[in-house]
């Protein structure tokens, strides 16, 4: 059917299993590929990705894109080949590819990839020189989930990971990483070298290793929701200026941030609640951490190896610890206090607004630091009014109700 179309055609596929099988050359290797697409044309599944199957255990990719531009696209597919065991020994690294499986390989395609179940692979999707848009996939069950490489600046959005060995991993390229679920994978994203990618919205729970691992890269991560993690983020960029601002950091099992070898990281207005350890640098960092809010931990800010982080207008409520190692006790200075921030949810809620009269509230600091709002989340209720009462009304409201 694709050998059949021209531009702009739907090939519509009937529900059933595609593992028939051809030779393609992908370089300098001649694979074994279910389908290759290397047409501009749609290939919809009549069914839905429960009863239409692209895939074969001994393929070595299930789909093969090539040379298409962002009229193409596939949709609604169950794509399958095998099933990879990993472990989650250094989730950070990427997998060696020599003798992978693939669910979707891509070159010089600006493709619509959505609404697929993409799973048993050794990667799902591998991204070469593709801007691909990936939207409302499940990829599960697999090695490695989408791998976008040499200005594969994708658009990654709405989609669901869960069981993998790493859910995205970015190097050489920029891709847009938006409102995805990404639960129960050693690593969830892995920003490798040389690449800004935007990362926002995000709900990140369950990882086995680290949430996010930022190399030789400056990503842009805000606004994200952290769970129940092993390790938040680990920050390695050397000269890079990676940024992370407006996160919410949540009952994580280790530190929220582990920051080696950069002098330029800025984390800022994140609120970390019920960690073991919130920042720890080592190896002569001095991130700028500032306007946080830090609640019930153990360890606030840790410093080893001569780091000397730059520390300002942070609040550490509920800390056993809020300096240690060579990191001197900041309280009281450059805006820096310990004070309850006043959330509008009791404790576990998740509600983490600001109460109108809170601290950490704009042009509420008590001690006058022009600081701006502290945390990841604004106002969102006013003061809880409360009113005088005599004993004598008191006890009438009792009276009156036992003579109902």
């Amino acid at each position: 059917a694709i050998d059949s179309a021209t531009g702009g055609d739907v090939v519509l596929v009937a529900p059933g299993t595609y593992d028939d099988t051809t030779h393609v050359q992908v370089g300098d290797s001649l694979e074994v590929v279910n389908v290759h697409l290397y047409k501009n044309v749609k290939l919809l599944a009549e069914g839905d990705p429960s009863n239409t199957t692209i895939g074969w255990s001994e393929s070595d990719i299930a789909i093969y894109v090539s040379g298409v531009d962002s009229t193409a696209e596939i949709r609604g597919f169950r794509i399958e080949t095998t099933f990879y065991p990993y472990a989650c020994l250094d989730g950070a690294a990427p997998h060696g590819e020599a003798d992978l499986q693939f669910g979707i390989k891509c070159q010089d395609a600006a493709l619509a990839v959505r609404d697929n179940d993409i799973v048993n692979h050794g990667v799902c999707v591998n991204l070469e020189r593709s801007p691909a848009r990936l939207e409302g996939n499940a990829v599960h069950l697999s090695s490695g989930g989408i791998r976008c490489y040499e200005g594969s600046d994708a658009l990654i959005q709405s989609n669901d990971f869960s069981q993998c060995g790493g859910g995205i991993l970015c190097d050489r390229s920029i891709p847009q990483i938006l409102s995805n679920t990404m639960d129960n994978i050693c690593t969830a994203i892995y920003c490798a070298t040389d690449g800004s990618a935007y990362i926002a919205r995000n709900l990140i729970t369950g990882m086995r290793t680290r949430a996010i691992s930022v190399g030789e890269a400056a990503p842009l991560i805000e606004e994200n929701e952290f769970r129940t993690n092993d390790v938040g983020i680990v920050i390695s960029s050397g000269g890079q200026i990676p940024t992370i601002r407006s996160n919410l950091f949540r009952s994580h099992f280790g530190w929220v941030f582990d920051i080696w070898l950069t002098n330029n990281a800025i984390i800022e207005n994140n609120t970390i609640d019920d960690c073991p350890a919130a920042f720890v640098c080592e190896l002569e960092s001095n991130p700028t951490i500032r306007n946080n809010i830090i609640a019930r931990t153990t360890t606030g800010v840790h410093c080893f190896d001569v780091s000397t982080p730059t520390i300002q207008c942070n609040d550490f409520f509920d800390v056993q610890f809020p300096y240690g190692g060579n990191c001197p006790d900041q309280t009281g200075i450059n805006g820096n206090i310990s004070v309850d921030p006043q959330f509008c949810g009791i404790p576990d809620s998740g509600n983490y607004l600001l109460q109108a009269d809170s601290p950490c509230a704009p042009g509420n600091h008590p001690g006058g630091y022009d600081c701006g709002q502290i945390g990841a989340r604004g106002v969102g209720c006013g003061n809880t009014p409360v009113s005088t009462a005599t004993w004598g009304s008191l006890k009438a409201l009792f009276r009156k109700e036992n003579s109902k």
